[in-house]
């Protein structure tokens, strides 16, 4: 006897392999909002987000667009900060992936577990894109790679930078920047994943929007 095959059922089995594929790219699929270091302005209202490529230097980096036009205008008494930036690294691919899997299933209570996780501010600033009336398109470059230079964004205590090397890596004696997760090596490589939140301020009280996952990217 022959079964009949639902809609419903064909719908179900490609989400759940597009579901698959997205977590076993480079990156994690996320919402939110939020972004980097400013360069330019205008961009979709939605906030995109380009998934880096660990393994193309040209596309190693974090790329995105904030979410300035819809927090600029707030109501009495709240003030739009502007984008902060979280990252971590890891020794271990799978950890970072598997964190920031959580990070993002949290949905609205992503900043608690983030935080619990032990995620830094780049740089160590509140804020690491001022906020505008219209949205920016943001492009963060950890470390210089081949011929592409990084954009200057430093660690948690805010004079480390993120170009290792044998003789200095995170996780070593002397690191303070307290960013780092897994078993310290000098040859690497190491993972960095990053959440970016819109920023709105409430009565001397900053609130986070659900965090939007940048990606991960491969230091070696």
């Amino acid at each position: 006897m022959k079964k009949n095959i639902k809609l419903s059922d064909i719908l179900s089995f490609l989400f759940s392999i597009s579901f698959v594929f997205v977590l076993s790219a480079c990156g994690v699929s996320g919402g939110g909002g939020g972004g980097s270091s400013s360069s330019g302005s205008g961009g979709s209202s939605s906030g995109s987000v380009t998934s880096p490529n660990c393994d193309d230097p040209a596309n190693n980096l974090y790329r995105f667009t904030t979410l300035d036009s819809s927090y600029y205008n707030q109501p009495a008494g709240n003030v739009y900060r502007g984008t902060a930036v979280y990252y971590k690294i890891y020794s271990d691919r799978s950890a970072c992936t598997s964190q920031a899997s959580s990070i993002v299933a949290a949905g609205s209570g992503g900043k608690n577990t983030l935080d619990g996780f032990g995620f830094k501010q780049l740089g160590g600033n509140e804020i690491t894109v001022s906020p505008s009336s219209s949205n920016q398109n943001v492009t963060i470059r950890l470390f210089k790679e081949t011929s592409y230079n990084a954009t200057g964004h430093k660690r948690f205590n805010g004079s480390s930078d993120f170009q290792f090397s044998s003789t200095y890596y995170p996780g070593m004696a002397g690191d303070s920047n307290g960013d780092f997760s897994g078993t310290p090596n000098s040859a690497g490589p190491w993972y960095v994943a990053a959440f970016a939140f819109a920023v709105v301020n409430s009565n001397g009280s900053n609130s986070y929007n659900e965090p939007r996952y940048l990606g991960m990217l491969k230091i070696y």
